[in-house]
């Protein structure tokens, strides 16, 4: 009985630090990674398109609204090349829903490049 409640103490802690360590990871990123930064870089023409879509991308895994989504669909299909460099990089933020954002990256490669991506 000891020995079990050791192993539960143990799974939880492991847990619990995974947790922890997640919510780091969000305080860490909120600094840089906001929603008004990302929707000022995908709408500000004046920024490089790398940076565009590479704004567009995080923002697609923290699942901002459909104006952002219309305007880094239009981004995409001006700078298709860039967007395969982008897609090449890492992401840097923790994908907030996977299921939506398999979804639009699904999307673009189908609408966009015709499901050969």
């Amino acid at each position: 009985m000891s020995n079990e409640i050791s192993e539960m103490r143990k799974d939880f802690d492991e847990k619990f630090e995974e947790v922890l360590t997640t919510i780091e990871t969000h305080e860490a990123l909120l600094g840089k990674v906001s929603r008004g930064v990302l929707e000022d870089h995908v709408f500000n023409e004046n920024i490089a398109p790398f940076r565009r879509l590479k704004a567009f991308r995080r923002g697609i895994a923290l699942r901002l609204n459909s104006r952002f989504k219309e305007k880094g669909l239009q981004i995409i299909i001006q700078h298709k090349e860039t967007w395969k460099d982008v897609c090449d990089t890492p992401l840097d933020v923790i994908i907030v829903d996977k299921a939506y954002y398999n979804s639009v990256m699904n999307e673009i490669e189908l609408r966009i490049f015709g499901g050969v991506f």
